[in-house]
């Protein structure tokens, strides 16, 4: 009787690992994308809409993801609350995004970033732009209020600042809306020029801004604009700063984003900065980006002031032929399997030792009862 219970025994353990090797593969996590029944809405102040929303495996294996909204805090700080139907699953699942607008929330355009998190996550956000408009029927000038809020606005989500010492340098990072690192190397010998003066030693800040009536860049209208940043030296956003070195010539600072080759910056010159607001501009100047493969990290050595620039990323759902390794796929087999990574073999691996184990256990209890 124990005999056939140990043979029993072992027909089940293997066929559990089977079915988890087979569920989960060899291959280790993977990437996901997401899609949304639709890129846009209108509402008025006080209305409310929904938009369906679908997580869809792209690359590697089936596992475990998270559905979120970047800067949930900051759209509630504008009267918009988002929420949603189903946080969690196994790619495909689908889902339900509701969008509140409240009574007092301000005419003008925002956006949504939803993202997939954990072990299949996005490598860009699906995002939803929600115009406002006031649908009241009391006539209204056509200047003044309206044209005030089409301005590209600017509100700060957070920063940093370090006191810096030209003969030494120093880093920074900060966390941007994403939760993704931004970080700024400043090389010893930096210092900074204002006017006819060169400073060894200032305060530098890294700032980061949620956008508001930001429009795609001119001409790349498949370029989602995700969140602004800025370096201020002494509380100064300038072009008139400059960074240097001590004979006064530019100086660049070494910028390392975590984003992938999808993503790119601007500079956004020609507003002003009133307290943490900045308030009006345009895009003036694309900025070149290395991308460092290995560690899935853009890095920019060029950027030598102190000014507003605007993270926008590729819309791949419109650049289907993208063929760069980071980029999701705009339709990719889930069958398909990529090359196993270091750590993809953990789980067979387990589950052929806890095999081992009962197998050894079984045994013992037979020579046992044979006693």
């Amino acid at each position: 009787m124990i005999r056939k219970y140990a043979i029993f025994s072992f027909l089940a353990v293997l066929f559990f690992g089977s079915m988890v090797y087979a569920q989960y593969g060899s291959g280790g996590m993977g990437t996901s994308t997401i899609s949304l029944s639709q890129s846009s809405i209108t509402l008025s102040p006080g209305s409310s809409s929904s938009v369906t929303y679908t997580v869809k495996l792209s690359s590697g294996n089936i596992w475990g993801t998270t559905t979120n909204v970047a800067d949930s805090g900051k759209l509630a700080a504008d009267g918009i609350s988002v929420s949603l139907s189903n946080t969690y699953g196994d790619p495909t699942y689908s889902g339900t995004m509701s969008i509140n607008v409240s009574a007092s929330t301000a005419p003008g355009t925002y956006t949504v970033f939803l993202n997939a998190t954990g072990d299949d996550p996005s490598t860009s956000p699906a995002s939803l732009t929600i115009l406002v408009e006031n649908t009241s029927s009391t006539t209204m000038p056509a200047t003044s209020t309206i044209a005030i809020a089409q301005k590209p606005v600017f509100t700060q989500v957070a920063e940093k600042t370090i006191a810096v010492n030209a003969s030494n340098g120093t880093s920074l990072t900060i966390l941007d809306p994403f939760s993704k690192n931004l970080t700024v190397e400043i090389n010893a010998g930096t210092y900074v020029k204002i006017g006819n003066s060169i400073l060894p030693n200032y305060n530098f800040t890294i700032a980061t801004y949620a956008l508001h009536n930001v429009t795609s860049p001119p001409n790349e209208s498949d370029y989602m604009p995700a969140f602004g940043f800025a370096y201020l030296v002494n509380g100064k956003l300038s072009p008139a700063i400059e960074f240097v070195n001590s004979t006064g010539s530019p100086m660049p600072l070494t910028t390392i984003a975590e984003y992938p080759s999808t993503w790119t910056s601007w500079a956004f010159l020609g507003g002003a900065l009133n307290g943490t607001t900045y308030v009006g501009g345009k895009y003036a100047l694309k900025n070149t980006w290395s991308y460092n493969a290995t560690n899935s990290m853009l890095v920019n050595r060029q950027f030598v002031k102190p000014v507003m620039w605007v993270f926008v990323f590729s819309n791949v759902s419109t650049k289907p032929n993208v063929t760069v390794a980071t980029t999701i796929p705009h339709a990719v087999s889930t069958t398909s399997v990529p090359a196993a990574s270091p750590a993809s073999g953990i789980l067979p691996i387990a589950i052929i030792i806890v095999i081992v184990i009962i197998i050894v256990a079984l045994l013992s209890l037979l020579k046992r009862s044979r006693k």
